[in-house]
């Protein structure tokens, strides 16, 4: 998504590479970072400029929400 005129414009800017199964959810964390959520049971956060991967956290179970 691109910032547009003060809102988000549905066009991708980047695809977030690294998550083995199904994404559950994300969410924008400022306007630097993306945290998602999936059925791989992995938390990963990444950053909006490059796509690339920051953190990942391995839980015990999937993300449900």
């Amino acid at each position: 998504w691109a910032r547009s005129g003060g809102g988000w414009a549905a066009s991708p800017q980047a695809v977030l590479k690294g998550h083995s199964r199904g994404v559950r959810g994300g969410v924008f964390v400022g306007e630097q970072l993306v945290a998602t959520g999936a059925d791989d049971a992995t938390l990963r956060v990444w950053g909006v400029v490059n796509g690339g991967e920051i953190a990942r956290v391995d839980l015990a179970e999937v993300v449900r929400e």
